[in-house]
C-alpha cells in the first residue's frame, strides 16, 4: 500500500507533503475501523465516508500548477 501511495504522490494524485507510510497507514486504519462500526451499525454509509476520506488524501486545489505554468 505505501508503494503505491508512493507513486500516487509522485504522479500527483495524493498530496504529498506526508509521508506515504503514514497516510497508507491511516487509509487502512479507517477502512477497518469502518468496517467494524458496520458491523455494529449495518446504517453506516461507508462508501461516503471512504469517499469523504479519500478526498483529504488530494492535493489541495492551490498546490495544483496551473496549465501552461512550470512547477
Amino acid at each position: 500500500m505505501t508503494e503505491y501511495v508512493q507513486e500516487q504522490q509522485e504522479n500527483g494524485v495524493v498530496r504529498a507533503d506526508l509521508p506515504a507510510d503514514h497516510l497508507a497507514g491511516t487509509l487502512l486504519a479507517v477502512l477497518d475501523g469502518l468496517q467494524v462500526q458496520w458491523m455494529h451499525e449495518p446504517t453506516v454509509d461507508i462508501a461516503a465516508i471512504a469517499e469523504t476520506f479519500t478526498r483529504m488524501l488530494l492535493p489541495s486545489v492551490d498546490s495544483v500548477p496551473e496549465a501552461g505554468q512550470a512547477d
